[in-house]
C-alpha cells in the first residue's frame, strides 16, 4: 500500500490558494487539449471541399494522425514530467500546440496541413502525463476529486471545440482567405483558438506551480531510470499489469473515437444537419462530462473506485449501442447518457491507477497508457471515415449505421477487462479517511 503522507507534506508546502489556482490551470489546459483534438471534426466536409479531396477518409485521417502522434510522444512526455517542473512542461506544451493550430489556418495544401497536424500532436502530448500527475499531487488525500475536477476540462474542451468550430464555420466573410477560391470557414476557428492557447500558456508559465517531489534528496536521474524507492517498487515491476490495462482501455478509446467521427457524418448525412447543427449537437453531448467527472471521481472514493469504473463502462457501452435507434429530435438523450459515463471512466480509471503507482512513476504510467491505448485507438477516426465512405448512397439511411454503433459499443463493453489488472497493481492508501477540502 502506498503511503501518501510524504506526498501530502510536499503538497502542503504550497499555499492552498496556489494549489487551487494550479488545479484551475490544469482544468483550463485540459480543455484546450481536447478542444484542439476535435476542432476539425465538424469541419470534415468543408476541408474536403477546400482541398478537393476525393474521400472523406482523407480528412478524418487528420484526426487519426493528430492522436497517433500525440500518443506516440506521450511516454517521452511522461519521462519529461517525471524529471522536470510539471507546470512549466504544461505551459510549453500548450503554447506550442496553439502555435501549430495558428499555422494550420494558413496551410495552402493538404500535405502542409498534415505536417502542422503532426507537429501539433507532438506538442500536445506534453499535457496528460504532466497534468494528471500534478493534479493528484496537489491534493493527494482527495485524488479522485482532484482528477475529477481536472477531468471537467475534457467536457469543456469537447464542447468548445465542437461548438465553436461548427458555429464559426458558418460565418462567411470573417475567415482567413489565404488562397484564391479557398473555403475560409474552417481556418478561422483554428487561428483564433490556437492564438488564445498561446496567450493562456504565458499565464500558466507565470502563475502555476509544481508540487515539490516527496524525495528531493534522491537524484532525478535515479528516478528516471526506474530505480526502486523506499517502497521497493520499480517501474519494471509495474510494466506487465500496466500494459494489460492499456490494451483493455484501447478498446474503450477506439469505441469512443469511432463514435465521435461517425457522428459527424451520421448527423450531417443521415439526418441532414449543417456543420453548425452537427457541431452544436456534439458540443451538447460533451458538456455532460463536466458533471460526470467530478461526481464519479468524488463518490468512487476508496473501495468503490473499481466497481464504479466497471458500471460506468457497461452503461457507456449500452448508450453507444442505442444511438442509431433514436429519432433526430431525441438524439441528445442517448448521446448525453453515453458521454456521461464514458467521460467519467477517465477520471475514475486514471485515479485508480495513480493511487497505486508511486508519484515518481506517474508521468511515465500515463505516457504508457496513452502510447498503447491512445496510439492504437487513434486509428478509429480513419476507420470510421472509411466506413462512412463505403456506405455510399446508404449513408443517408440511419439504419445503415446500426451494426457499426453496436460494434463500437461492444468494444467499450470488452474494456471492462482492465479492472482486474488495475486491482493487481496493489492496494491504495485512498481507503483512509479524508479530511479538509479542495
Amino acid at each position: 500500500m502506498l503511503d501518501t503522507r510524504a506526498e501530502q507534506l510536499a503538497a502542503e508546502g504550497l499555499p492552498i490558494w496556489r494549489r487551487r489556482m494550479t488545479l484551475f490551470f490544469c482544468v483550463l489546459l485540459h480543455a484546450f487539449t481536447h478542444a484542439y483534438a476535435v476542432l476539425l471534426v465538424p469541419l470534415y466536409f468543408i476541408i474536403q471541399k477546400d482541398f478537393g479531396l476525393s474521400r472523406l477518409g482523407y480528412v478524418s485521417a487528420l484526426v487519426t494522425i493528430y492522436w497517433l502522434v500525440y500518443c506516440a510522444g506521450s511516454y517521452f512526455a511522461g519521462m519529461a514530467a517525471d524529471r522536470f517542473n510539471r507546470a512549466r512542461v504544461l505551459a510549453v506544451g500548450l503554447g506550442l500546440n496553439g502555435a501549430m493550430f495558428v499555422a494550420m489556418s494558413a496551410a495552402t495544401s493538404y500535405s502542409t496541413l498534415v505536417v502542422f497536424v503532426i507537429l501539433g500532436g507532438l506538442c500536445g502530448s506534453l499535457f496528460h502525463p504532466a497534468g494528471n500527475g500534478l493534479a493528484i499531487s496537489l491534493f493527494p488525500r482527495h485524488g479522485g476529486t482532484a482528477v475529477g475536477i481536472m477531468g471537467m476540462g475534457t467536457a469543456i474542451g469537447f464542447f468548445s471545440g465542437f461548438r465553436y468550430s461548427g458555429w464559426r464555420s458558418g460565418m462567411p466573410g470573417w475567415g482567413l482567405n489565404v488562397m484564391p477560391g479557398a473555403e475560409t470557414g474552417w481556418r478561422a476557428p483554428c487561428f483564433e483558438i490556437g492564438a488564445l492557447g498561446v496567450i493562456v500558456s504565458a499565464l500558466v508559465w507565470l502563475l502555476a506551480r509544481d508540487v515539490p517531489r516527496a524525495h528531493p534528496d534522491r537524484p532525478q536521474s535515479d528516478s528516471a531510470q526506474g530505480a526502486p524507492g523506499d517502497d521497493g517498487i520499480t517501474f519494471a515491476s509495474l510494466l506487465l499489469p500496466l500494459m494489460a490495462v492499456s490494451i483493455a482501455f484501447c478498446l474503450r478509446d477506439f469505441g469512443g473515437n469511432g463514435v465521435q467521427s461517425t457522428l459527424s457524418a451520421y448527423l450531417q448525412k443521415a439526418w441532414g444537419m449543417a456543420p453548425d447543427g452537427a457541431g452544436r449537437t456534439l458540443a451538447l453531448m460533451s458538456i455532460v462530462g463536466a458533471v460526470a467527472n467530478p461526481i464519479l471521481g468524488h463518490f468512487s472514493h476508496g473501495r468503490r473506485r473499481l466497481p464504479t469504473l466497471t458500471a460506468a463502462l457497461v452503461l457507456a457501452a449500452i448508450g453507444i449501442m442505442s444511438i442509431p435507434f433514436w429519432k433526430p429530435g431525441l438524439i441528445l438523450i442517448p448521446l448525453a447518457f453515453y458521454n456521461f459515463f464514458a467521460l467519467g471512466t477517465y477520471a475514475v480509471g486514471e485515479t485508480a491507477l495513480m493511487e497505486r503507482v508511486p508519484p515518481r512513476y506517474r508521468g511515465r504510467m500515463i505516457g504508457l497508457l496513452l502510447l498503447v491505448a491512445g496510439g492504437l485507438s487513434s486509428s478509429a477516426h480513419l476507420v470510421a471515415g472509411a466506413y462512412c465512405d463505403r456506405l455510399g448512397n446508404s449513408a443517408s439511411d440511419p439504419a445503415a449505421y446500426r451494426g457499426w454503433f453496436i460494434f463500437l459499443g461492444f468494444l467499450v463493453l470488452c474494456s471492462v477487462a482492465a479492472v482486474p489488472f488495475i486491482g493487481r497493481l496493489g492496494t491504495t492508501a485512498d481507503t483512509v479517511k479524508r479530511d479538509g477540502n479542495i
